[in-house]
């Protein structure tokens, strides 16, 4: 009887406790955060899955329809270990596998013991903070970098603390605030999410900022899609806005008040305005690249097209295994610098969700991720919930980019769950309480 009480008190303190929930949702896009190689967010995952497998609470979810995808995971880990890959690559493999089960195991843990879907709420809370975060540390970068000449990033996590070798991002249009991540494309999920966690327009507008200052084509025409849609929102919405007038009123004026601060600023200070116009063209740029492939100020849109272009050589350079399932996890690099001699000797991933996933996993691996990416759609759609629309925006994004990180599965995994459409609709009740 005791043990039982002390099984329970342990889980309340551990797997199913709302702080640490709420942690996991915040620490989850720091990735800049790690002790020994590894995030705080994997490190907070293998701690408590090891809570769970010593008090016997862990949980799997054997209706999940997450396991086919795993299954194909673990066949292609296996399939890389024959394959002649560096050591670096099959490091990159071993590890990635762990990752995937883990949090895999984590989550129907969590799905598991909490079956009214409640903790939805205290991770939701976290990634609404990560994102808030992630946002001030980019205008913070961004001061420091033009006001100060100070790569904050570099000063704080590798000068001092000596936690990464490399924690900042310099593009040929100069320096670029990234966030706690040293990609800027590696924050752009938290930022599609936090714009829609967020209810109040000032704070969206604080998520856009923060997603321009990065000067990222992903997250320029991500951000640009989250506006879009909650601009046709509010024309949808438009009666209902019309007798909340006191409200729009108030959100205007504060708008007004804002803007004629920055116009203050900017027509005082020479500095500033000098600043805001350097800005303003490097953003210039980006969208020039954006728009003409074959402008020098944006090679990464030329890599990143090449990525499509390249793709056909790249699937026969491999056999009908690999085409199949893959050359492992965190393995793309490997077929694409043989074929195309980019990153030749480096260890490193495409940067594309659908190819990275294709060369991974193979065109089986493909599909099951997809057909469990949409089926965990539709049961948000159920909730009628508007963080649905973020998903999609990041399936979108994830051909220009690889999106699909390690945490943003681990999420995926939660809200994705079959639970939410029989259970009582938490994560729905959490976004109405936001709105």
């Amino acid at each position: 009887m005791s043990s039982r009480i002390h099984t329970k008190q342990i889980q309340k303190i551990f797997i199913y406790n709302d702080k640490i929930l709420f942690l996991l949702g915040l620490l989850s896009s720091f990735v800049i955060l790690q002790v020994g190689g590894i995030s705080i967010f994997l490190l907070m995952t293998y701690g408590l899955l090891a809570c769970g497998f010593i008090t016997g609470i862990v949980r799997i979810d054997t209706r999940s329809n997450f396991l086919p995808f795993l299954a194909v995971v673990t066949i292609s880990a296996i399939i890389s270990l024959f394959l002649g890959l560096s050591d670096g690559y099959i490091l990159n493999n071993i590890k990635g596998l762990i990752n995937y089960y883990a949090i895999f195991v984590l989550a129907t843990s969590i799905t598991s013991g909490r079956s009214d879907g409640s903790y939805i709420h205290s991770l939701l809370d976290g990634l609404k903070w990560s994102c808030r975060i992630q946002v001030l540390w980019i205008i913070i970068q961004t001061f420091s970098w033009n006001f100060l000449k100070i790569d904050i990033n570099k000063l704080i996590f590798v000068d001092i603390f000596k936690i990464v070798e490399k924690a900042s991002q310099f593009k040929s249009t100069g320096y670029v605030p990234t966030g706690l991540c040293w990609n800027a494309g590696g924050i752009a999920p938290i930022i599609f999410l936090g714009f829609f966690l967020e209810d109040k327009l000032i704070t969206k507008l604080a998520v856009v900022i923060g997603a321009v200052l990065t000067q990222s084509a992903t997250l320029t025409i991500g951000i640009t899609l989250c506006v879009t849609f909650m601009m046709l929102q509010y024309a949808r919405n438009l009666e209902s806005l019309i007798n909340k007038r006191k409200k729009i009123t108030s959100i205007l004026f504060g708008l007004l008040l804002f803007l004629a601060f920055v116009v203050f600023l900017y027509q005082s200070s020479a500095f500033i305005s000098q600043q805001v116009n350097r800005l303003w063209d490097v953003f210039s740029y980006r969208i020039s690249g954006l728009l003409n492939e074959t402008s020098s100020l944006d090679s990464s849109t030329s890599a990143h097209l090449g990525y499509f272009t390249n793709l056909s050589k790249v699937l026969l350079f491999g056999s009908i295994i690999t085409f199949l399932f893959g050359y492992g996890i965190n393995t793309s690099g490997f077929p694409y610098s043989a074929v195309t001699g980019q990153y030749s000797g480096q260890i490193w991933i495409v940067e594309c969700d659908f190819v990275n996933i294709l060369l991974n996993f193979g065109a089986i691996g493909l599909i099951l991720f997809y057909l469990w990416f949409i089926k965990g759609i539709d049961n948000l759609r159920i909730n009628d919930s508007k963080i649905t629309v973020a998903f999609i925006i990041i399936a979108l994004m994830g051909v220009t980019y690889n999106l699909q990180y390690i945490w943003l599965v681990f999420v995926e995994l939660l809200l994705f769950s079959h639970k939410f459409s029989t259970t009582n609709n938490a994560l729905q009740k959490h976004m109405s309480n936001n709105t």
